[in-house]
């Protein structure tokens, strides 16, 4: 489990290995939005191609599917299905992150804080985040979580939380 003080010094690690000087707010990890009709779609051909009427099996297959879909939709859009938002005063920027562990990879996006449009919705026990640069091409859709007890929630918290300030 990954604290919030974990992510920012890992966030502010890689960036200023990349050359960046900012200096990170706050850091956290989210996962890209689900394309539920690619959710369906892949559902529907699982289905079809590996019938089962064991529930262990049904469950096994649409887990694999939402994977799948979640990992082509990351691949569509150039980022990848995991991701930390690590906030300064001025950049949001998106680091790529394994599926297992915290610690980032890729410089994937970054939007300018004046210039991008945050929304932030409260879906059951998620939060949806999108991010629309204004006049520009970048835009993303994530899913995070400020539940105290997941090893994502307090960083996702502090993000949101640095986002709506």
């Amino acid at each position: 489990m990954a604290n919030e003080d974990d992510l920012v010094a890992k966030a502010q690690g890689f960036l200023s290995e990349q050359g960046i000087e900012d200096q990170v707010i706050a850091a956290g990890v989210f996962d890209l939005a689900d394309n539920y009709k690619a959710i369906a779609a892949g559902g529907v051909a699982t289905s079809l191609v590996l019938p089962s009427h064991s529930p262990l099996m049904s469950g096994v297959s649409a887990g694999a599917t939402i994977v799948a879909a979640r990992e082509a939709t990351a691949k569509s859009e150039g980022v990848s299905a995991r991701m930390m938002l690590a906030v300064t005063a001025d950049t949001i920027y998106l680091l790529s992150v394994p599926q297992v562990g915290t610690t980032p990879q890729h410089l994937l996006l970054k939007f300018e804080r004046a210039n991008t449009k945050v929304e932030i919705h409260h879906f059951g026990l998620s939060r949806k985040l999108a991010l629309e640069e204004v006049g520009g091409s970048n835009h993303i859709k994530l899913v995070g979580t400020e539940i105290k007890w997941s090893a994502q929630g307090a960083g996702d918290k502090a993000v949101l939380s640095e986002l709506l300030s």
